[in-house]
């Protein structure tokens, strides 16, 4: 059995005083070990072992001591007059209902003096009633897994002849459960137990005191933290991830799961410090998991994760040592640890791979960053604009969680990074021969036809669709900066809801309506063009822009007030739903938020049929238009409405006009 020196240490110095010992830690970290190394340095100390009572709750033979009452009688028993004194150790006390009115009991006993230890494995330990009873009356030590030095210790007293850098690889693959140290480290039964160890902690420590049902999401959310531990992600950026799998899950939800985690030892969430601000950022937090041995067993891949697994341990043995460690924030850089203890501050960066700074240097400035060119030009990699949102939530926050075509990339190629064994210097060198060429063409040149240029250059060699044509040709047209408020705007928006061989689909159907005859397939972006060029002709750009405004302005108005009108009576209803055994305030978020995606697909789809169904006529045709005589129409008034008090008594007699479209609306909103 290794004797955990350090813990030993710090526990000393509180031994025969008034303050209750209490242990955490993960499950089978090595707390009950603790105890029994603490009854041996007792014991070396000359207290007689008759004066120790010591209680392991996991073991059956105490199940009936699971009541306060009947543990505090128990105890009592044990107890005669022979000593004065007793040391009290209760393993996994929070298997108790209402330990702490036991343990408070046994404090302020004025007969005998009861010197307690106690452990747990579950945070709640030292909340609630615990925080009114023991009040500043007792001191916690967290208790980790084996650190490396300890764990090679261990290796060396099975293999002396194993050296540094063996021991590590194998610290990295087996983490620090001292229970593996009876299994010889032997692999596949070490796997079993941590796998059977992190079944257990689900189950007891997580699951059923959080009296959680879905299991299932339970693992998924545990299981995207231990993936991502050492990168930046938010409670949203997970709740993004299920949607991408077509599965909603409530922010809330995610947040209250990973916080059943964190108490239970599991995981451990490290906020932002903005050193600059000197502020704790409370978003894009860091996790950590107790012992990266549980990780490999559950994702079997602590080798390609090297960089993150290198982090947990560092970040683990920076608390052994009793600093306080937040991540170090400066602008858009990181410091990965920010480590402090009494006026002692220790900044860390941790890299599995290190490539000297003129190499760094270089890459940044090659691929990255321009210093010298203006901010909207300076970053080089710039991706395309229906990427832009994947792409920044990449670089600002490692998030990787979109479905885009960005991320999927970024994981191929991080992967086949990371199975490779090239160093930074020749991945530099292989990017260092990519070469961007810029081809400059005169539209209006039969002989520079940029359709075809750019469909022969096409890197993917797949041949341009019909709708990649209609667009290029419909932006091309136009100045740079208005492409780019025309692309963002209506372009992006029907490509991210339809694929281009739908939007392709799509455009024929719309020929075929417009025209009376059905578009050849291969020819849709030729007779596009030439109704789109007979339509913009007829009409004006200026004026087909300002119908396009008044449309989606009327459609907007009318959904709007049907909006306020559907929440009002969602309002009214909702409390209802409490006699169904739900929560009235989520369930009214829930509905509001699909009643507004309702409000926004309605918007889309009425604009969308209003500008498709526009006729254009001539002025011809216009004057030429017979306007049907209206009969049988009844005008009304309030008598109680003052029209006016310079109104003449008989204009109030006489019938009212209709009113425009802008008073009745006016009206109408007035009544929502």
């Amino acid at each position: 059995m290794l004797k955990r020196d350090e813990y030993i240490k710090k526990i000393v110095p509180f031994i025969d005083k008034d303050v209750i010992k209490v242990l955490t830690g993960i499950r089978r970290s090595g707390k009950s070990v603790m105890l029994k190394l603490l009854m041996e340095e007792l014991k070396n100390r000359g207290i007689n072992e008759n004066q120790f009572i010591y209680i392991n709750f996991e073991n059956l033979k105490y199940r009936n001591l699971k009541n306060y009452e009947k543990l505090y009688d128990f105890i009592l028993n044990k107890v005669d007059d022979k000593y004065k004194s007793y040391y009290i150790f209760l393993d996994e006390i929070q298997e108790v209902e209402e330990w702490e009115r036991c343990v408070n009991s046994l404090r302020v006993d004025e007969e005998l003096r009861f010197d307690i230890y106690i452990t747990g494995s579950n945070a709640k330990l030292l909340s609630g009633e615990l925080s009114t009873y023991l009040a500043g009356r007792y001191i916690e030590f967290v208790v980790y897994p084996f650190s490396f030095k300890e764990f090679f210790e261990i290796m060396k007293e099975k293999n002396k002849e194993i050296d540094l850098k063996e021991a590590f690889q194998d610290y990295v693959k087996f983490g620090g459960m001292p229970f593996l140290h009876n299994l010889d480290y032997n692999f596949e039964a070490s796997m079993q137990y941590l796998q059977d160890l992190y079944a257990s902690i689900i189950l007891k420590d997580i699951t059923q005191r959080n009296n959680i049902r879905d299991t299932d999401l339970l693992e998924r959310i545990i299981n995207y933290v231990i993936m991502n531990i050492g990168n930046t992600f938010s409670a949203t950026s997970i709740s993004k991830f299920f949607k991408s799998e077509n599965r909603k899950v409530a922010t809330e939800t995610i947040l209250n799961y990973i916080k059943a985690c964190e108490e239970a030892f599991l995981v451990y969430r490290v906020a932002r410090n903005d050193l600059l601000g000197k502020k704790i950022l409370n978003v894009n937090e860091k996790y950590y998991i107790a012992d990266h041995g549980i990780r490999e067993a559950i994702m079997e891949n602590n080798q390609k994760n090297i960089n993150q697994v290198l982090e947990n341990i560092v970040y683990f043995e920076m608390l052994r040592r009793g600093y306080n460690v937040k991540i170090g924030k400066v602008d858009n850089l990181e410091v990965d640890f920010v480590c402090k203890k009494n006026d002692e501050t220790i900044y860390i960066q941790v890299s599995y791979l290190l490539a000297s700074e003129d190499t760094k240097e270089s890459i940044w400035e090659q691929y990255l960053i321009n210093k010298k060119s203006p901010d909207n030009i300076r970053i080089r990699l710039k991706p395309i604009e229906s990427d832009s949102v994947s792409y920044k939530q990449l670089i600002d926050n490692n998030d990787d969680s979109s479905n885009s075509n960005v991320c999927r990339n970024y994981k191929i190629f991080k992967e086949l990074l990371e199975n490779s064994h090239y160093s930074a210097e020749q991945i530099y060198s292989a990017l260092y021969k990519i070469e961007l060429v810029t081809i400059k063409l005169e539209k209006d040149k039969k002989s520079e036809n940029p359709q075809l240029i750019f469909e022969s250059l096409n890197s993917t060699g797949l041949s341009l669709t019909q709708a990649d044509l209609i667009r290029n040709y419909l932006l091309m047209n136009s100045e740079y900066e208005k492409q780019t408020v025309l692309y963002k705007n209506f372009w992006l928006k029907i490509e991210i809801e339809l694929t281009n061989k739908k939007i392709s689909d799509f455009i024929r159907d719309f020929l075929t309506m417009k025209t009376g005859k059905i578009a050849n397939k291969n020819k849709v972006y030729d007779d596009l063009i030439k109704l789109y060029d007979e339509k913009e002709e007829a009409i004006g750009e200026e004026i087909f822009r300002r119908i396009e405004r008044y449309i989606m302005l009327e459609v907007l108005d009318s959904k709007w007030r049907q909006h306020l009108k559907d929440l009002t009576e969602l309002r009214e209803g909702i409390r209802l739903r409490s006699y169904g055994q739900r929560n009235p305030i989520h369930d009214y978020k829930i509905v509001a938020y699909d009643i507004y995606n309702e409000m926004i697909d309605a918007i889309k789809r009425e604009t969308s049929s209003f500008i498709l169904k526009l006729r254009v006529r001539s002025e011809e045709d216009t004057n030429n238009l017979t306007h049907e005589e209206v009969s049988n129409v009844k005008y009304e008034h309030n008598e109680n409405e003052m029209i006016g008090d310079d109104v003449p008594n008989d204009a109030a007699n006489e019938p009212r006009r209709p009113l425009s479209r802008r008073e009745r609306r006016e009206r109408e909103r007035r009544n929502v």
